[in-house]
């Protein structure tokens, strides 16, 4: 997650100017007025969608310590006993 939230700081206009391109594009198009100026997180959050077995049965927890541990933002949902955490 480091290496991916330093890769959109260290892009984040070309990343931005795609975007705004692409706006654009679908505005002229579809003769739509989709906002042109957008902004972007820097920072990701990993999101954990449905749980496997193997999750379920401990390592959502020893992925959870990993990311408190590093202070990294993250949201689990699924049929799980942990609280989703933002």
């Amino acid at each position: 997650m480091e290496r991916y939230n330093n890769q959109l700081n260290d892009k984040y206009i070309h990343i931005k100017n795609v975007y705004n391109n692409y706006f654009k594009i679908l505005n002229d198009l579809f003769d739509v007025d989709i906002p042109k100026d957008i902004d972007l997180e820097k920072k990701v959050v990993l999101s954990v969608f449905g749980f496997d077995d193997d999750q379920k049965k401990g390592k959502l927890k020893n992925l959870k310590k990993i990311m408190d541990d590093n202070k990294y933002p993250y949201y689990f949902k699924g049929n799980t006993d942990l609280p989703p955490i933002l």
